[in-house]
């Protein structure tokens, strides 16, 4: 059974490490993002590693053997008081590369934590380009919140750190449709831990034209008990 792993890379090999691992058929995943570097004269768009040193894999018992026979991996995570790899779960693994795949900003890895009272912006989702004070918390219960300009902005930040959500909108597949996919999305909003899952389970559904808009395509998605309802038409074609 193959496993995820994190195997330690010598620093600016991470690229080269993955390109071999791949040749070797050992399934891998680097976490890249693109940018644009600016220099005095002229823009490029590269690739930086997210996470420096550090690349995953995911292999079986021999495949593990074959990793460390790169001469740029030098060995395997392990968590402290353990004595075998660490395994990452596979949905973890999956979320991940989800958050990566949809981020519409640079993802950076932040190991230092947070304090409150520190002047933070948000970068990202419907409240971006506000800027404030970090919340204040005492485990998940919000003690202030500082900086916002309305009360929508007060009532949307306590939500977002205690109960994020979202409204998911994507296609399934119709069949015998003039169109081969409808737009839908979910009636309401759905936990944010479960987007990945709900789009997960959209990849298998195909619909039986015609559809209107409003229709209902799959009840309970993931398990959420929202129901995911078509925002587009698509007319039926008689074959």
């Amino acid at each position: 059974m193959k496993k995820w792993l994190v195997a330690y890379v010598r620093l600016h090999h991470e690229k080269k490490t993955a390109e071999r691992l791949t040749a070797m058929n050992i399934e891998n995943f680097l976490p890249v993002q693109e940018e644009i570097r600016q220099w005095t004269y002229r823009k490029k768009k590269i690739k930086r590693v997210v996470i420096p040193m550090m690349i995953f894999v995911h292999v079986d018992a021999a495949e593990r053997s074959q990793v460390l026979t790169l001469s740029a991996i030098s060995r395997y995570m392990v968590l402290h008081g353990e004595h075998t790899p660490a395994v990452i779960p596979d949905e973890q693994m999956e979320r991940f590369k989800f958050m990566l795949d949809y981020s519409d900003e640079a993802v950076e890895m932040c190991t230092e934590p947070l304090a409150p009272g520190e002047l933070i912006r948000v970068v990202k989702g419907p409240l971006k380009g506000l800027e404030g004070e970090l919340v204040e918390m005492d485990g998940k219960e919000i003690i202030s919140v500082t900086g916002n300009t309305c009360k929508k902005g007060a009532e949307y930040a306590v939500k977002e750190v205690t109960d994020p959500t979202r409204i998911v909108t994507t296609t399934v597949r119709v069949k015998n449709g003039s169109m081969p996919v409808v737009s839908v999305k979910t009636a309401q909003d759905i936990p944010k831990g479960k987007i990945f899952d709900c789009v997960e389970t959209l990849r298998d559904v195909c619909v039986e034209a015609p559809v209107q808009i409003g229709d209902v395509i799959l009840e309970n998605v993931a398990g959420t008990g929202v129901d995911i309802v078509a925002t587009g038409n698509v007319k039926q074609i008689i074959q």
